[in-house]
């Protein structure tokens, strides 16, 4: 996956990051979500979303992943969020222009919006046999 990004701080926590990558390769990406000195959020008890949409309003999202075994690992004391989906998951999705964001849920309730933005999905030249 290639990222490209200018990213952009919008209070209080959310990064503005452009995702650009090919259909049928593996998407995957880490992040640490980090307090304003530095130190790691602690996520421990907390679980994550990630969901890619034609728009923001539009129903059914064309590619979702979530903690629980289903693309997204959170790391616990260290706060690091490592984001996945197969080849084969993204060879299944039409190549276009998405919006995306990643969500943090606390264990008490609480959402966070940590990085969104656009997600362009380009046509790719290799295929299976």
């Amino acid at each position: 996956m290639a990222a490209k990004s200018d990213m952009k701080t919008v209070p209080p926590y959310c990064v503005e990051n452009w995702i650009e990558m090919k259909r049928g390769d593996t998407l995957q990406f880490d992040a640490l979500w980090s307090q304003e000195n530095g130190d790691p959020v602690d996520l421990t008890g907390y679980t994550a979303k990630m969901q890619v949409r034609p728009q923001t309003a539009d129903g059914a999202p064309i590619l979702d992943l979530s903690t629980g075994g289903n693309g997204i690992t959170l790391g616990g004391a260290a706060g690091t969020i490592a984001v996945t989906a197969s080849a084969a998951t993204t060879r299944t999705l039409t190549p276009g222009e998405y919006v995306y964001d990643l969500e943090l849920t606390s264990p008490t309730g609480v959402v966070t919006t940590i990085v969104a933005g656009q997600f362009t999905l380009f046509m790719d030249v290799t295929r299976p046999a």
